[in-house]
This record gives C-alpha cells, structure tokens and sequence, in this order.
C-alpha cells in the first residue's frame, strides 16, 4: 500500500470515528438499541452498521447475562435472625427493639414446641424477654438453651 493509499484510508476512517461521536451525541445508538430491527436493517445497508450492529448484538447479550445474574443473586433468600445473632449483634448497654424481642420470644415457642420448656417456664422466659430493654436483661430468658444454629 503506498503513502497515496494510506493517506486516504486514514482519512477515511478519521470521517467514520468522527460520524460514530456524532451519532452517539444525538442519541442514535440508544434508539438503535431500543429497536433491533432498525439496527439489523441499518447493518444490512452499511459496513459501518454491520460493525455498529455486531457492538449492539454483543452488548445487549452482556446485559441480558448480567440482569439474569442479577436476578438469580436477588432470589436467595436472605437468612433468617437467630437470638445467637441478636445476642452478639448488640453491645451490652445498647437498647433493644421489638423485632429482636420478637425473635427471642419466637425461639422460646420453638423450645416449648420441642419439649425443653413446661408452659410455666416459658411464660417466665417470655415475660423477661418482652421487658427487656438491653442485651443484658434479655440473655437470661434464653440461658440454658440450645442455640438455633449450633444445637448447643
């Protein structure tokens, strides 16, 4: 290729990256992506749209395996609250609020479901447990207990 030739591909191609800036300033590629079949036919036209399709083809499948990914990490469930992590979430002075009360008074109804507690207990362990304003007042409601998670 001779310094005649090169010269005008270069000049070429400097028109074709300047068109692609200037496409994408005014919106073109959004709209192109918005409608594929736009975009095919647009490719079928030019070599420059055939580049600029395959771009838009590559980066629509990126995005679809991206939201699936996405979607997929969204649909674990989250895990559920243990007294365990109420216990060792709080600092001893620090105040408790109704949902950590309530996942302490749903752990003693699951120990009284399993025959560790007698109903007299469990109202004892209940009323403690619904009082108590910090974790230092709420841990003797579950001494004595086997934790959720460790069964111990």
């Amino acid at each position: 290729m001779n310094r005649r030739d090169r010269e005008a591909m270069e000049a070429v191609l400097s028109v074709l990256c300047l068109l692609g800036v200037v496409l994408v300033g005014f919106g073109t590629f959004e709209f192109l992506a918005a409608h594929p079949a736009l975009a095919a036919a647009w490719a079928l036209g030019s070599t420059v749209g055939a580049v600029w399709f395959g771009c838009l083809w590559s980066g629509r499948r990126h995005a679809d395996r991206l939201r699936a990914a996405t979607e997929a990490h969204r649909a674990v469930r989250p895990r559920r609250r243990t007294v365990d992590d109420v216990l060792h979430q709080f600092r001893n002075g620090d105040r408790l609020g109704d949902d950590e009360r309530t996942i302490v008074a749903d752990a003693l109804q699951e120990h009284f479901a399993a025959g560790r507690l007698d109903v007299a207990e469990l109202q004892d362990r209940l009323a403690v447990a619904l009082s108590a304003k910090t974790v230092l007042e709420l841990a003797p409601a579950v001494k004595g207990l086997p934790m959720e998670g460790t069964g111990r």
